[in-house]
């Protein structure tokens, strides 16, 4: 029996370190800029957004220091900081705008945050993905003047 808890205690052991070295690889493989193109694949809907120099854009701070650290970080406190419980106490009038195609993180999530933030507007831009601010940057502008309350033609 001994053997047994020494073996799972073991094993703990290499999944955890197994867990670190897996987010730090995953991390430190984005300073690769094909894979930061793979990435970007996958936030965008419309593959013709991304351009090489689109790509050089997210690529360049990937490639210093500090980029690699907040990659990193990113990556490894992806999980640690849930919302959810918290999102019940949000009081103040809330925009979500979501891309209905997101391949990151499903839409189904910003139903749920719309229903658990009062007083919460839920936008879902079609044929968007993850990143409608700069997929479809005018129709998000449209949405945040609208929800400001600015109107497009006034002569103020």
């Amino acid at each position: 029996m001994e053997h047994v808890a020494h073996l799972l205690n073991h094993l703990k052991i290499e999944k955890a370190w197994l867990g670190f070295v897996g987010r730090t690889l995953t991390a430190l493989a984005l300073t690769s800029d094909k894979l930061v193109r793979e990435g970007l694949e996958k936030s965008f809907f419309d593959d013709a957004k991304i351009t090489a120099e689109r790509v050089a854009h997210y690529y360049r701070p990937l490639r210093t220091r500090g980029g690699q650290l907040a990659a990193l970080r990113a990556r490894t406190q992806a999980d640690q900081f849930p919302i959810e419980q918290d999102l019940g106490r949000v009081n103040v009038r809330t925009l979500i705008i979501w891309g209905a195609e997101d391949a990151l993180i499903p839409l189904a999530a910003g139903r749920t945050m719309n229903s658990l933030i009062k007083n919460s507007k839920l936008v879902i831009i079609e044929k968007c993905g993850h990143l409608p601010q700069e997929e479809m940057p005018e129709r998000v502008l449209e949405e945040v003047v609208s929800f400001i309350g600015l109107a497009s033609d006034s002569n103020e």
